[in-house]
């Protein structure tokens, strides 16, 4: 949602599926997930070769994850991460990167300090506040930059009372 919002303003966006354990871009954008990060990561693709353009949003490009691999912190820790963050910064208005969640494994901590910032997400009614708190500090301790935060499936308001 936050890419779509983002398109609207008119800023050319990418946004790219880095959740190597449950991927879903490719699912949301209706997208071939053969070819993605997991391949440029392993040196199987070029840039322009896993990019999708969504027909319907012309200023959003997606880079979904490609497939699971059975490896993905080795794979989140090579160095052409941290050039391909590079490169699209210099590229892109807006780049947003999709991790799993902390709970997974370190998966997110990697690719948040390889971007150099971080989005933190809470979900109503499942995330509890001591670990939210306990993410802040994580991300603050690893010197990476919140630069805000996200609240999903918060409880509707019947606005009518």
């Amino acid at each position: 949602n936050l890419a779509i919002v983002f398109f609207h303003m008119g800023k050319n966006t990418l946004l790219i599926d880095a959740d190597m354990r449950t991927p879903c871009e490719h699912v949301l954008f209706l997208l071939n997930n053969q070819l993605g990060l997991l391949s440029l990561l392993a040196g199987r693709s070029d840039v322009a070769s896993a990019l999708h353009t969504i027909p319907f949003i012309p200023k959003l490009q997606v880079l979904p994850a490609g497939p699971i691999p059975p490896n993905p912190l080795e794979l989140l820790n090579r160095d052409n991460l941290g050039e391909l963050f590079d490169w699209a910064g210099k590229t892109y208005d807006i780049v947003l990167i999709d991790t799993s969640s902390l709970s997974m494994g370190a998966d997110a901590m990697i690719v948040a300090a390889k971007a150099g910032a971080a989005l933190a997400v809470a979900r109503a009614n499942e995330t509890k506040i001591s670990a939210f708190t306990d993410l802040l500090a994580d991300l603050k301790r690893s010197s990476i930059n919140v630069v805000g935060s996200v609240l999903n499936d918060p409880p509707l308001i019947d606005v009518a009372e």
